[in-house]
Parts: C-alpha cells; structure tokens; sequence
C-alpha cells in the first residue's frame, strides 16, 4: 500500500527522534517560507526532533519583519560553515536545493524538501513532496496538520501563533487570495479557527474579513470535485 505524504513524513520524523534538524530558508525569507518553517518545527518537536529555522540573507521585507516579531518567530541568522556544525540533518520549506549562499558541512544530510515551485532539480532527500499545483507551500504545512501530524486544538497558544503564520503565509503567496486554489481555501478555512486576527492585522496586510472566511468555509464544505 503506498503511503501517504503524512505517513511518510510521520515515520521519517520518528526514524530520527532524538537528532538535530536545520530548517534553512533560502533567499531573503518570505511569510510562506518562514511560516512552513515554523510548522515544520512544530512537527518535528513533536517526533522528539529539536529543528531550528536559520538563514543566510537577511529578512528584508517590513511586513515580514512585522510577521517575525508580532509572533515571535525565532530565526538564526547564519553566515558560514561553522555555523551548521552542531546539525545532523537539513530540511528545505518553500524550496528544492540551497540556493549557494552559504557552503554546507559534507555531514549535513538532508532530510526533507516540501515546496510548491516547478523545478527542474530532483532533491535527494530522504521525503520529498512538491505539489506545483497548491499556491503556498503553507497550504501544505496546512494539510500536514489537518491530517494528524501536530493537529491544531485551540487549546495552546502556540496553535494560534502558527495558523496565523500559515494563514499569513497562503494570503502573500497567492497575491490576497487572487491565486488561490481550492486546496489553498480550503486551508485557509481550517486555519482560520485558529488564527489570531488580531495578530494578522498588526502584521500589516489586508485580511479577508471573519464573515467571508466563515462563507469560504461552508461553501467548501459542501463543494464536490469532478476530475475528468
């Protein structure tokens, strides 16, 4: 039986509990990056794994900068080899391959790559998912969620700081919803239970209203897919 991307994920995480992850965002990070790299951590701790979000180039973005420090999102920032020495394993959010900015240990392996881009490179890692038809990789971290990996509760603060990074991050990469798939309002919807709108708008951004994501939800609700 072929498993699912959660399955996948599920038993790599467990194979290597104990370890040491790098979530290492390339370019200057961006809110699908670094909300799918927070989700990722979420998961990974979960599994027993210790994960740390770092990047190279500096978050040069207001409004991303206003994402980091209104949730309090914690980034490392790195700047050579050195830096990573403490790491036994890579994982790649909102990206297939490191984009050459900083030169990585020959021990550092990768793990895992989930991304939404078209790419010509097949990354070697040990779980791969790129899904080019989703408009946010945080779609992705969405439905990593939803289907039983670290499930929002609403009973912890932290679910709602990471639904708000998620909802956050689907809203920028699909230009305010003007992009967006199905997939992604249908993650939308979820995260919106959860989310802290509050939050949202101090991040700075537009936000589709409650009442309209509450329609979004019901309309989902009762939407059938035919495929040809």
């Amino acid at each position: 039986m072929v498993q699912t991307p959660v399955q996948q994920l599920s038993e790599i995480l467990s194979s290597v509990a104990g370890s040491s992850v790098l979530v290492l965002l390339q370019g200057h990070p961006d809110p699908d990056a670094i909300a799918s790299a927070l989700a990722h951590q979420r998961i990974c701790l979960s599994f027993g794994v210790e994960a740390t979000i770092a990047h190279v180039l500096p978050v040069s973005h207001r409004e991303n900068r206003a994402l980091i420090k209104v949730l309090g999102i914690e980034l490392r920032q790195v700047s050579a080899a050195s830096d990573l020495a403490d790491f036994q394993y890579l994982s790649l959010v909102d990206a297939v391959a490191c984009d050459g900015s900083i030169e990585l240990p020959s021990t550092l392996q990768l793990l895992t790559v989930v991304d939404h881009h078209r790419s010509s490179v097949r990354p070697q890692a040990r779980f791969v998912d790129v899904r080019t038809d989703y408009g946010s990789t945080c779609t992705m971290y969405a439905e990593y969620l939803q289907g039983g990996l670290s499930p929002l509760t609403g009973t912890v603060r932290e679910d709602a700081r990471v639904a708000t990074a998620l909802l956050f991050g689907i809203q920028t990469d699909t230009d305010d919803f003007s992009l967006a798939s199905v997939v992604d309002f249908t993650a939308a919807a979820y995260l919106r239970g959860f989310a802290d709108t509050d939050a949202l708008r101090r991040i700075g951004r537009r936000m589709i209203s409650a009442d309209a994501m509450d329609v979004v939800g019901r309309a989902l609700g009762n939407l059938t897919v035919a495929r040809a």
